[in-house]
């Protein structure tokens, strides 16, 4: 990511933290980049400082885009069934084409 934040091929327009740890092991230069991490903290404070007015000016906004996102989720996942139960019934066709004890899917002709 340090490199190709370096040459220019991404950016940082927004941070995220997902929590994760990962045990690495970084050699000395790593740690020698201080006006790298110097900058990348002034953006990613910029930033917080652009969002924190949005947060106040619209305190339900975070709770809409959460919904939003729910029941989009819900829309993609309704959009993906039909597609699984197709998949599933031509696999249990096939399964008894084959003569195996594989069990019949509700739903499939």
């Amino acid at each position: 990511m340090d490199e190709l934040f370096d040459r220019g091929v991404v950016q940082f327009n927004r941070v995220i933290q997902d929590g994760a740890r990962v045990r690495a092991h970084a050699k000395a230069v790593s740690f020698q980049r201080r006006d790298r991490l110097t900058r990348l903290l002034t953006k990613a404070s910029e930033q917080i400082e652009r969002l924190k007015p949005k947060l106040y000016s619209d305190p339900a906004a975070t709770h809409r885009r959460q919904q939003a996102a729910q029941e989009r989720a819900a829309r993609e996942r309704c959009a993906r069934l039909p597609w699984a139960l197709a998949s599933l019934c031509e696999f249990d066709k096939v399964s008894k084409k084959k003569g195996s004890a594989a069990k019949h899917v509700r739903g499939c002709a």
